[in-house]
């Protein structure tokens, strides 16, 4: 019997991967999470609430489950080192240890790693710091860009992406912004050119010498329908397994290739295996494609839409990983098309209003559940289930193609009651 451990946030793509898991009969899956959740809790053989940071205490309950490996889905809990803890241990680990988690951890790290592979690939940027903050404005000017990207280098308790649109919002306040966020932690933010295109991720599964690519992902950040309104951590989004892509196949083949020269430049820079997932965030326009970010664990709400379309065991797949072994893998698709939903409370991410207010899901069937993913939620004493301040829940459907899963989504949206939101775009716009 193989034991998995993971460790993470009480978010949809946890319960995602926690349930897929549970359902083999072939393993057990325990949790460490940050904030507790009712649904993923149901689901393990050992489960613990605690600080994510808390290298110790996460290493204690790790040896207490004995787990054949670790999963980690949470930056902050990458970011600590765990991986280099458990290489000691020698406990299997499927994230990058603490060096290489900088290129998630770190926009400006990654912007240098990227443009030394090649330049081109990466928006026109600039970091600032303490020291040369002042210059910011100067540097807004010589972009000569209609909208700018405004990101915090590094992990935030906040979204640490603004878009700024130069016609509306005034340099003040870009500046007012970016100067709030180095004081805050001290630390740097980058400016960047903002690029109009079609936002997609590629994650690629790696075991240290191997690399096999996921289908690519189209991903809904921004909130208000039409791609208006801030940036999310992700509010939807839209796959396709063997089916017709939404990309050609030569787009796909350039994001599968910068994703090859990405893993190929960590195997040179960095000394230690890199296990996990390497997972790029492109922007494509009709004349090329850049580079926006790279993360170094599972999306979300994509990685859900993934594991919707699997035709192969996730136990083998990650027990490959540990082992160094995903080019003895035959990874296989369903021939179907994925779309996913997430719902949020009203008036997010601006309002606190709503939370801790009811949501309803009594109206869902056995076949309707199949297809929500818990997320920031609250089950009371009275068995209420009440809305957190985050991704509520997450809805994921397949079909024979996108219009299909759009229909199906819907139906199953309207059932759930309460003051909650979600887009109404996604898949179409």
């Amino acid at each position: 019997m193989e034991k998995v451990l993971i460790v993470g946030s009480a978010t949809s793509r946890e319960y995602a991967l926690v349930r897929e898991f549970s359902v083999s009969t072939r393993c057990e899956v325990s949790a460490y999470l940050w904030r507790d959740s009712y649904f993923i809790n149901e689901l393990c053989t050992n489960y613990e609430v605690g600080d994510i940071r808390d290298v110790n205490r996460i290493i204690t309950f790790i040896k207490k489950v004995k787990p054949s490996f670790v999963l980690i889905l949470q930056g902050e809990a990458i970011q600590t080192g765990i991986r280099n803890h458990l290489d000691l241990l020698n406990i299997p680990c499927i994230a990058p240890t603490k060096d290489q988690s900088r290129l998630e951890n770190s926009k400006s790290f990654c912007r240098k790693f990227i443009r030394e592979i090649n330049k081109d690939l990466v928006p026109r940027y600039k970091v600032f710091d303490l020291k040369n903050i002042s210059e910011l404005i100067d540097y807004v000017v010589d972009l000569k860009s209609k909208k700018v990207v405004l990101k915090f280098d590094g992990l935030i308790n906040s979204r640490g992406v603004k878009i700024f649109d130069l016609s509306k919002d005034s340099k003040n306040s870009l500046y007012n912004q970016a100067k709030f966020w180095v004081n805050e932690a001290n630390g740097k933010v980058i400016v960047e050119e903002y690029i109009n295109g079609n936002e997609v991720s590629l994650m690629s599964l790696v075991d240290g010498s191997n690399i096999i690519h996921m289908p690519p992902v189209k991903n809904y950040k921004r909130i208000y329908d039409g791609d208006l309104g801030d940036n999310t951590s992700g509010i939807g989004s839209v796959t396709q397994g063997n089916t017709e892509s939404f990309l050609s196949k030569n787009d796909i083949s350039k994001l599968e290739k910068i994703n090859n020269l990405m893993f190929e430049k960590i195997k040179k820079d960095f000394p230690e295996r890199y296990v996990g997932v390497l997972m790029g965030e492109f922007i494509i326009t009709d004349e090329n494609i850049k580079v926006i970010e790279y993360n170094t664990r599972f999306g979300n709400p994509s990685t859900i839409n993934i594991l919707n379309l699997l035709n192969t065991d996730f136990l083998e797949i990650c027990k490959s990983m540990v082992d160094g072994t995903l080019n003895q893998l035959s990874i296989e698709w369903k021939n179907l098309a994925s779309v996913s939903v997430s719902i949020v409370p009203k008036g997010y991410p601006y309002l606190k209003d709503n939370i801790g207010k009811k949501i309803n899901i009594k109206r869902l069937n056995k076949k309707d559940l199949d297809c929500v993913f818990f997320g920031s939620l609250i089950v009371d004493s009275k068995k209420d289930i009440l809305l957190m301040d985050s991704r509520n829940l997450t809805v994921c459907v397949t079909g024979k193609k996108i219009n299909d899963c759009v229909v199906k989504i819907k139906k199953i949206l309207d059932k759930i009651q309460g003051p909650i939101y979600f887009r109404k775009d996604i898949g179409v716009f």
